[in-house]
């Protein structure tokens, strides 16, 4: 019987048999659509699939029966099924449901459908959701109607779907605009066309268009294609690449409620696009793109570690209570910080009284669950958009909301449900297995009033500088009640540059330190969050303790004067603090740079000079440069001729090229011994080196220093020279 039952279940599925329900806000109408049942259906056949495929994999066979079932179940839940691609759809108008499911939206929705029923007796009024695509996203905030057969929807959440542009021109005359080689808008236009559109300009609509007439145009334009449709009349303009031709319409063009609405279908197959009626729901494709339709694999598991569900940082409940995660059998306990003894509670969950977290509202009790996204989650592009899903306790829940790599779920508790394992449903991508986690709620206790959030009153002195970071010529000035805070230059003003983790900057660059005293009342553990510009912070980049919070700001010159916001949650009782920071009249400090070098940067210059019989060696890691005579070899003698080396002796040349990281063409300063140069010129072909020449007296150990001050943002660099001579050659016999 069971069979039996799952035969018919498909069949009914494929067929489409489940009717659309009326309008109204979606999972509120009584009804179930047949995109709903499919959901519910598929994952009632995938978990069939998935146990006979576990047990195929286990015996190695199936029974006749049961092998005949599991063909048939991966024949139907594979792409290339009809019902996998109904599927798709069903899971898009799920996600697109999600839009429309906000209270306000909904009291909107009635309220417009209620006027258009009233203005257009005889017309119908589609649901929100009738419209999808497996491209397209399709998101309308006035209704999609239904006059004489023929749908008109609002024309900008068509096109912008589409990616096409949409112009509103009010009124079109001879002088307002051209349209590809057609130009104006009179009577004798339209008595021109009739050779080749007198089946539909009859002699009513020329009656009623006259020189002078004023129209309301709506231009449409994608790529190649523009569609020129004119407001109360049943005309269209197409101009498809220079191909230019007038078109009939069916239905006219008007304008409801301030809303412009245009045919569907019409405007969708200029385009090239297919439209599909499918029992209540209008399907919109691109039948070209090879893309189209993203058809759904087999979903594959998601593995997870035990510490990829955790307590979520945001809710006050995330320090109340404390969170295990067995990832064997995907059991989630959440109990009382100390429990798990049931009398020994003394914690209690936050109660929430029209909370806005995020893009929704939190009233009442909650638990919030931090959630890894899975490693199989293509993470390039996701966000919260591409959760197809998410259930607690059976129904869709709204409360959630991707962070970084993290899905935060509120999840609504009543004392009735302590003690109690609801489920908490998450689907992620269409490849992937739908997560179900058994949430075991233990031993919590709940507080009897909600908090109050009060607003933080700060007296001027309650902001100042932290430890003179920034400099110690900085006026530092906070209005503590608008909270500006205005950070302003003085003479001698230089904000240092500061290099990373010194100490709490994660990178390099010019900070001052901000440090604000904690509200009264304030307890550490209950701090919540502190967002700069909109971006949550790190624990790794504030400090907080002593009731006072350290954040160093980094300082950047394109910023000067511009207000920037400073947010912080110091508690659920507190109201959000927001203070304004700006800028004026800052000098920057430049980076400090090590020169950088390759190992072979300082080296013997030009060969013979010091004799070929020398080992010449630069350490990199501590600039120091080891030469030394190998066996018998001799440091050249050379002959004074004016040139370089200066003088009679033995002489040993180095070239120091200029570091990798350095494109000057000089030397800032270079200092060997006693001797100072400054702004000495490099030589080589590309300007690139420095050529010093050291004499050798007397066999034996030659140490000295050669310091270089490549430019004043660098440190200066210090060669260490440790020479051994063994011989030197004599000076030549006079004549």
């Amino acid at each position: 019987m069971k069979r039996l039952l799952a035969f018919l279940l498909i069949a009914v599925l494929l067929a489409g048999a489940v009717g659309t329900s009326a309008f109204a806000a979606p999972g509120k109408s009584g009804k179930v659509h047949w995109k709903d049942q499919l959901i519910a259906d598929w994952d009632e056949m995938l978990e069939e699939y998935l146990e006979l495929k576990e047990e195929l994999e286990e015996e190695g066979d199936l029974d006749p029966e049961d092998r005949a079932r599991y063909n048939e179940l991966e024949d139907l839940l594979t792409s290339e099924s009809q019902l996998a691609k109904k599927f798709y759809l069903a899971l898009r108008n799920r996600l697109n449901n999600k839009h429309y499911s906000t209270q306000e939206h909904v009291q909107s929705v009635v309220q417009t459908m209620n006027r258009f029923k009233e203005q257009f007796a005889n017309w119908d009024v589609l649901p929100f959701n009738s419209i999808i695509s497996h491209k397209y996203n399709f998101l309308f905030d006035t209704p999609p109607m239904l006059a004489g057969g023929r749908t008109l929807v609002p024309v900008r959440a068509l096109v912008e779907g589409l990616g096409a542009e949409v112009e509103w021109i009010p009124y079109w005359d001879n002088d307002a605009l051209t349209f590809g080689n057609f130009a104006g808008f009179s009577s004798m236009d339209i008595e021109d066309m009739n050779e080749t559109a007198d089946e539909w300009l009859d002699d009513e609509m020329n009656a009623n268009i006259h020189a002078g007439t004023k129209v309301s145009v709506v231009r449409i334009t994608l790529e190649d294609i523009e569609i020129a449709l004119f407001i109360d009349f049943p005309v269209a303009y197409v101009n498809d690449d220079d191909d230019i031709r007038w078109e009939a319409l069916d239905t006219k063009p008007q304008v409801f409620d301030g809303r412009t609405y245009v045919p569907l279908r019409f405007i969708s197959e200029t385009f090239g696009l297919d439209v599909e009626w499918d029992n209540g729901t209008i399907i919109i494709d691109d039948p070209d793109d090879p893309e189209d339709p993203e058809e759904p694999t087999l979903p594959t598991d998601i593995d997870r570690d035990s510490d990829e569900v955790t307590q979520d940082p945001f809710t006050g409940s995330s320090y109340k209570v404390n969170v295990i995660f067995d990832p064997s059998d995907y059991d989630v306990v959440v109990y009382s910080t100390d429990g798990p003894d049931s009398g020994s509670s003394v914690d209690l969950l936050v109660n929430y009284d029209d909370v806005t977290l995020f893009d929704f509202k939190l009233d009442g009790y909650y638990v919030g669950l931090a959630i890894e996204v899975p490693d199989e989650v293509d993470n390039s592009s996701y966000d919260t958009e591409d959760v197809v899903d998410v259930e607690w306790r059976g129904s869709d829940i709204e409360t959630y909301q991707i962070v970084g790599d993290e899905l935060y779920v509120y999840l609504s508790v009543t004392k009735s449900l302590v003690g109690t394992s609801p489920n908490l449903e998450v689907k992620w991508e269409l490849e992937l297995d739908k997560e179900t986690f058994d949430v075991k709620l233990q031993y919590l206790a709940f507080e009897d009033e909600p908090i109050v959030e009060e607003p933080i009153v700060r007296e001027d002195d309650e902001v100042t500088q932290y430890d003179l970071v920034g400099g110690p010529h900085l006026d530092f000035n906070f209005d503590g009640g608008d909270k500006e805070l205005d950070i302003i230059g003085r003479s001698g003003n230089e904000v240092p540059f500061i290099e990373e983790d010194d100490p709490l900057p994660t990178k390099d660059g010019n900070f001052i330190g901000i440090q604000i005293s904690a509200p009264d009342g304030f307890d550490d553990e209950d701090f919540e969050y502190l967002e700069f510009e909109g971006d949550l912070l790190d624990e790794d980049e504030f400090d907080l303790n002593n009731s006072r919070l350290v954040y160093y700001l980094e300082v950047d010159k394109a910023n000067e004067a511009d207000p920037q916001e400073l947010r912080i949650k110091w508690g659920p009782e507190f109201a959000d603090e927001v203070i304004e920071i700006r800028w004026f009249g800052l000098n920057l400090e430049e980076e400090t740079l090590m020169p950088e070098r390759a190992e072979n940067s300082v080296r013997q210059d030009p060969v013979q000079t010091g004799g070929t019989d020398l080992f010449f060696l630069f350490d990199e890691d501590d600039n120091k440069l080891f030469i030394n005579t190998i066996g018998d070899g001799e440091v050249a003698y050379y002959e004074s001729v004016g040139g370089t080396p200066p003088e009679d002796g033995n002489w040993v040349g180095i070239e120091i090229l200029r570091p990798t990281n350095y494109d000057g063409t000089t030397i800032h300063t270079l200092m060997i011994g006693d001797d100072t140069w400054n702004d000495v010129a490099l030589d080589g072909n590309e300007e690139d080196r420095l050529w010093y020449y050291f004499k050798v007296d007397a066999p034996g150990d030659v140490e000295f220093e050669i310091e270089i001050l490549w430019a004043e943002n660098y440190e200066l660099e210090t060669i260490e020279v440790d020479a051994l001579f063994n011989a030197l050659e004599s000076a030549p016999a006079g004549e």
